[in-house]
């Protein structure tokens, strides 16, 4: 866009703009939208850009601070500020659509929810369905989204439970995750043959290494088919924790167990289970192992 040039935005209600013109002048004056859903129109992206400014402001900080080497006690403050913006940020989205009067409104501000999990959503596409019934447009959207959700519950995710894996070790005896229950374990998904994984493991190694000693450790879930390549490639990295494998490439019952469409891809469970994080890689695995494991 250049830099003196402009756009409108304004819901096609009923709306009158009184202007007055000087002809001699060529020049217009005109007045404001008398239409109270673009009065919610200017109000709503208003507070859009105030938290998304902070949001911003907040990420650049902590870019900085992580750029300067500083402590990780401030580092993991900041975070949790940049964290708690980013939750302040989707719920004021969130908000606005349950209380919104406007099904035009409610449709307008989902298109700044990408970045909110369906399963979020849930409650407030109930409530838009139930106040605006007769709305097409909407209604469609709402199905849309419903089906997200239905998907995303059938899949692995955070705050679900993990789904057991029970296949046979690197000597060929059945292992299960859930034999670790009770432990923090990060389920790691990869392959001999995947070269991101193998140049990844390092920052695995340093963090199995790093916490092992505080109730937690790792299960390697391996999409390989050759199994003397397998082990070799556990013996190369140095993956000194339990790994297990059907050797069945991408007919592993561990893809349709849990949805993943590439790897690496990993996620951190809980003591109970229950899954906390995922895809977590290089310094983000290391910050959320010293956040739970403090």
């Amino acid at each position: 866009m250049e830099k003196d040039s402009a756009f409108f935005i304004f819901i096609n209600d009923k709306i009158e703009i009184p202007f007055t013109a000087d002809f001699n002048k060529l020049s217009v004056e005109a007045g404001t939208f008398n239409s109270p859903a673009n009065g919610s129109l200017k109000k709503f992206i208003n507070g859009i850009r105030t938290q998304r400014s902070d949001l911003e402001n907040k990420s650049a900080a902590l870019q900085q601070l992580s750029a300067s080497a500083q402590t990780d006690s401030l580092l993991l403050i900041n975070k949790k500020e940049v964290a708690e913006k980013e939750i302040g940020y989707k719920n004021y989205i969130i908000q606005f659509i349950d209380t919104t009067s406007d099904p035009v409104m409610a449709l307008f501000a989902l298109g700044y929810s990408q970045n909110i999990a369906p399963e979020k959503l849930e409650k407030s596409m109930n409530g838009l369905i139930k106040k605006f019934p007769n709305h097409m447009a909407l209604t469609s959207i709402v199905a849309q989204y419903n089906q997200m959700i239905a998907q995303s519950k059938s899949k692995p995710h955070e705050g679900g439970m993990a789904p057991d894996i029970n296949m046979p070790d690197t000597s060929g005896k059945a292992f299960a995750l859930s034999m670790l229950k009770g432990k923090y374990v990060l389920v790691d998904f990869w392959a001999s043959w995947c070269g991101p994984c193998r140049a990844e493991n390092p920052n695995v190694v340093k963090a199995y290494n790093n916490f092992k000693d505080k109730n937690f450790t790792i299960l390697g879930v391996s999409l390989d088919q050759d199994k003397k390549q397998w082990i070799n490639a556990i013996q190369s990295d140095s993956l000194n924790w339990h790994h297990i494998s059907d050797l069945k490439y991408w007919s592993s019952a561990a893809v349709s167990l849990y949805g993943f469409e590439g790897i690496p891809f990993n996620v951190l469970v809980d003591p109970t289970g229950k899954i906390i994080a995922m895809n977590l890689r290089g310094q983000a695995l290391e910050n959320k192992l010293q956040e739970v494991l403090k």
